[in-house]
């Protein structure tokens, strides 16, 4: 049976008890009895509340762990618990002492007697390691250029090329000319001369951008871009992927734009704690379970990364070509060295990051497809400044160089808990690693 997403992470639910006395049971007419418990007892249960994960993937499988306890005490009743000798442990998270409740703040006096069974749950803090981290703001481009032949030229909208005085823009780019139709300047790609000052309004009436570049001394240049809804176009057949490409741009919000976007298939969208697994920086997480790198080049980067004007775009992306399509590696590759070049082309200011294809546990059969575009990838990389290679996979291998299932599903291709910890752990070091190498 199929279940929703589920996932609680630092405060994860387990079974609760309560006291009752236990009955004496007695079948001596069948030729056995019962043990009687006692019923001056009491158990004291010390959960480690690390999480409990329920995951209902596109792959169909379904795959569920649960917290575990570290000790279990039986005592007297009316007794009191001994705290334990060691505290649990978590990584990146400090001990916040043990509670009556799994999630609100319960702290437990130990002084306190039992009467009846208890369960005491750990609290934890997420600690930080990077908390002096900083992400550089966003920088705005020059947009200054003395070459040019008029006071201003107007390449493009929201990151989309103007042609012929017209502008093909998604529902998300739209909406960011809706945001402050009377002043839409911060989301022209344009060059001006020294001294000019440019205005720009948008009329979603007349799905018309109107500007003006003035600079004292000379004639006002004036002009107009049609704009033209163009959403139907990068519409995905796939009902389910079109209506969580929806939703992105549904929710679009102005604090998505110039930061780092997530995008690709199932193993960035089932990563729900990207957030706080890459925090201090910022971060938004387009992915869409099941889709292909000729679904992100076609349609998806024109609708959930290119209007958002992200300082980084981060994508993995590419195994669903292999595994779902039939589509070979040769030609995946050619799309995906296709797919940088246009992300480049419209984000000529954005690093892009590519993650490689993880090695699979139940795919081992296609890892020599998966070679084949891991390698276009890492070979693309040696002659373009602006892709860098990050193989966040290989924290999920054995010794032996093999997959480790621990770090999967039952279904030998999307990531557990563990996985999304050591993987997004690579990610976010490379990224900070880089940041800090630029700003040195």
């Amino acid at each position: 049976m199929r279940k929703n997403l589920i996932l609680l992470l630092v405060s994860g639910f387990v079974l609760t008890g309560c006291g009752s006395k236990t009955k004496i049971i007695d079948y001596k007419d069948e030729g056995y009895s019962m043990k009687q418990l006692d019923a001056e007892k009491v158990t004291v249960s010390f959960y480690k509340n690390i999480g409990k994960e329920e995951l209902d993937l596109n792959s169909g499988m379904y795959a569920s762990t649960s917290s575990t306890a570290l000790k279990v005490d039986v005592i007297d009743k009316n007794n009191k618990v001994s705290r334990p000798e060691r505290d649990p442990m978590r990584v990146n998270y400090e001990f916040d002492g043990w509670h009556l409740d799994p999630i609100v703040n319960s702290p437990f006096d130990f002084n306190t007697s039992i009467t009846a069974n208890l369960i005491l749950y750990a609290h934890w803090s997420q600690q930080n390691p990077d908390e002096d981290f900083v992400e550089p703001e966003y920088v705005e481009p020059s947009h200054i250029d003395d070459s040019i032949d008029t006071l201003v030229s107007i390449s493009g909208v929201v990151n989309i090329p103007v042609n012929d005085g017209k502008v093909k823009l998604s529902n998300s780019a739209i909406s960011r000319l809706k945001r402050t139709p009377s002043n839409v300047v911060d989301v022209l790609n344009f060059k001006i001369k020294t001294g000019v000052t440019l205005t720009a309004s948008y009329s979603d009436s007349a799905k018309k951008i109107s500007y003006s570049a003035s600079k004292e001394g000379e004639s006002n240049v004036e002009g107009s871009i049609t704009v033209q809804n163009y959403s139907n176009n990068l519409k995905l057949e796939d009902t389910n992927y079109e209506t969580k490409a929806a939703n992105y741009e549904t929710r679009d919000v102005e604090i998505e734009d110039h930061h780092i976007m997530l995008a690709g298939s199932s193993s960035m969208e089932n990563w729900v704690n990207s957030k706080d697994d890459l925090d201090p920086m910022i971060t938004f997480n387009h992915g869409i379970g099941g889709t292909t790198v000729e679904q992100w080049k076609d349609k998806l980067n024109q609708r959930l990364v290119y209007p958002y004007s992200p300082k980084i775009v981060i994508y993995y992306v590419g195994v669903n070509n292999i595994i779902n399509t039939g589509t070979s590696a040769s030609q995946t590759s050619t799309w995906l060295r296709e797919m940088f070049d246009d992300v480049h082309s419209h984000l000529p200011n954005t690093h892009i990051y590519y993650v490689l294809i993880n090695e699979l546990p139940n795919y081992r059969n296609r890892q020599a497809e998966f070679d084949v575009v891991n390698n276009a990838a890492k070979n693309y990389e040696k002659t373009h400044d602006y892709v860098t290679i990050l193989n966040a996979g290989e924290g999920l291998l054995k010794a032996n160089g093999e997959p480790n299932q621990a770090y999967f599903l039952l279904d030998g291709l999307h990531m557990s808990l563990a996985g999304y910890a050591i993987w997004g752990k690579f990610i976010k070091d490379k990224l900070i690693a880089d940041f800090r190498k630029q700003n040195a």
